[in-house]
């Protein structure tokens, strides 16, 4: 094909393109003008309709510092479409196994307003050089959507904060 027969091809294909991306908008202007009840009533919907978004929170139990200290730490490892993650850390111990974390005793707590994709939030509290177990739950809102949890634990820790088992 020559290259004058390629411009006219093209040529035709982006004005096909144009007309086929316009009148759909034109017959949806001439169909709200006709109507303008069926207008407020669309503006209202689309005034209350919110944006989805997702996003996937880790989290882990650790230790091992020699000190005693035990660290909950969630982390926002993917959000798709920008938007806030409100989170709320939470890690609780226990001298005895449980999987319910309402039997035992909140220990630290930590919170951020919006938990950036790739960055972690942790709660820190110390085992007082008890061997304990310990529970982490983690709360979080995405979009002020609905409040979600995830859960890590039990998990065996030492009176030097190095993990046993779990």
């Amino acid at each position: 094909m020559s290259k004058i027969a390629k411009k006219v091809v093209f040529g035709l294909l982006a004005a096909v393109l144009f007309v086929a991306l316009l009148i759909p908008g034109l017959t949806c202007r001439a169909g709200a003008a006709e109507n303008a009840e069926a207008e407020e009533s669309v503006s209202v919907q689309e005034e209350s309709a919110s944006p989805r978004i997702f996003a996937h929170l880790t989290l882990s139990i650790s230790g091992g510092d020699g000190r005693g200290n035990i660290y909950a730490t969630v982390k926002n490892e993917f959000t798709l479409f920008p938007s806030t993650v409100n989170v709320v850390v939470s890690l609780y111990s226990s001298p005895i196994a449980s999987t319910d974390y309402e039997n035992m005793q909140l220990q630290a707590t930590a919170n951020s307003n919006d938990l950036n994709m790739g960055t972690t939030l942790t709660a820190i509290a110390n085992n007082g050089g008890r061997q304990l177990y310990w529970y982490a739950v983690a709360e979080y809102q995405e979009g002020g959507g609905a409040w979600k949890t995830i859960e890590a634990g039990p998990a065996l820790y030492d009176a030097r904060g190095y993990y046993i088992s779990g």
